[in-house]
């Protein structure tokens, strides 16, 4: 994610105090990487809060994934300039990775007890294999969950879900036109959405309850003459982790 760019997106609709927080971060990265929220709250002379609102203002969840944004994008810029080198692929897994650890799962615990049914969906082949993977995980879990296998069966699906229900949804960008106009469709029915994504920021994680996102890089660039090529392991990292996650809930609920 570059925040360059994400904040000159929302620029704009900034407040002045929100621009003065963007000046600090851009002057000050490398403390802003280690500082706490309270720290940097002080040094721009505002409240944590202020803080909380700037990065919801240019499409984060948090001070924690500022952080985490600021960090990849100091690595990024050390990172050797061939996408497919071994070093940058384990640079995206393990900042994934970290984002999972520090994450906040209140949300997604709070969408699954509210919900009674269970739903699926990727927008591509390898998005679909991960829907069926969580669809196989939760039954450890004793929960059903329906994989439409497409975007024409969930268009058939769709006028029969709404409030009591959620769905997980995979997609690389998280900006596929189509699916996302369906799935907000689907949100307005009352039906609760769980998306996982890359971390640019993208039109499906503003639509989510509970949002999930990884780092990724195109590793082959097609150059429009064949796809560009993607790591695809990151989808089901998170299946797993979002199975765990549950599971572990369910314990303390006895």
């Amino acid at each position: 994610m570059e925040l360059e760019s994400q904040v000159a997106a929302h620029y704009g609709e900034m407040t002045a105090v929100e621009r003065t927080i963007w000046q600090y971060i851009k002057a000050n990265p490398d403390q802003c990487r280690t500082a706490s929220i309270s720290q940097v709250a002080r040094a721009c002379h505002v409240a944590p809060t202020s803080i909380t609102r700037f990065t919801h203002r240019i499409g984060l969840s948090g001070y924690a994934e500022l952080k985490m944004a600021l960090k990849w994008q100091m690595e990024s810029e050390e990172a050797p300039p061939d996408p497919f080198a071994l070093d940058r692929c384990l640079q995206d897994y393990r900042l994934t990775l970290d984002a999972l650890e520090t994450r906040d799962y209140a949300d997604y615990l709070a969408v699954l007890d509210q919900t009674q049914r269970l739903f699926a969906f990727g927008t591509g082949e390898v998005q679909r294999h991960a829907a069926r993977e969580i669809k196989r995980l939760f039954m450890f879990c004793q929960r059903s969950v329906f994989v439409a296998e497409g975007m024409t069966e969930l268009s058939a699906i769709a006028p029969r879900i709404g409030t009591g229900d959620a769905i997980f949804v995979f997609s690389m960008t998280g900006n596929n036109p189509a699916a996302n106009a369906l799935l907000a469709r689907l949100k307005t029915q009352g039906c609760r959405l769980i998306t996982v994504t890359s971390y640019e920021d993208n039109a499906l994680s503003h639509l989510s309850d509970a949002h999930f996102g990884f780092y990724n890089h195109k590793v082959i660039n097609g150059n429009g003459t064949r796809p560009d090529a993607h790591l695809s392991a990151p989808f089901f990292l998170i299946s797993e982790i979002l199975f765990v996650k549950y599971h572990e809930h369910q314990k303390t609920l006895g």
